[in-house]
């Protein structure tokens, strides 16, 4: 068998693109979760039977995005009315606070 130089990059092009292709549609998906988790903890936070689903819902879309700050405050209000507490509570969400500069 032998073996060219066009015939090695004409085989490392096309699994370039394959996982190009791969990826892209990958990261569609993830976008699409994103998107269906948002809008079902939407609808189930303004709803006052479904808190707890909202909770789960704003969860998982913090799962896709863990350094959006959205999702971070969406997870933070939703555990807040699900807890039923009208304090600010901690979370471990990695929110942060503004510091006065003492």
């Amino acid at each position: 068998m032998r073996c060219t130089v066009r015939g090695l990059l004409r085989g490392r092009l096309a699994v370039a693109m394959v996982l190009l292709v791969e990826t892209s549609c990958s990261r569609q998906v993830n976008d699409d979760l994103l998107i269906q988790h948002r809008n079902l903890g939407k609808a189930f936070y303004e709803n006052p039977a479904t808190q707890q689903e909202a909770v789960q819902e704003f969860q998982q879309a913090l799962k896709l995005a863990p350094n959006s700050a959205r999702d971070k405050l969406n997870y933070s209000l939703a555990l807040l009315r699900a807890s039923g507490s009208s304090a600010p509570a901690s979370s471990s969400v990695g929110t942060r606070t503004a510091g006065r500069g003492d």
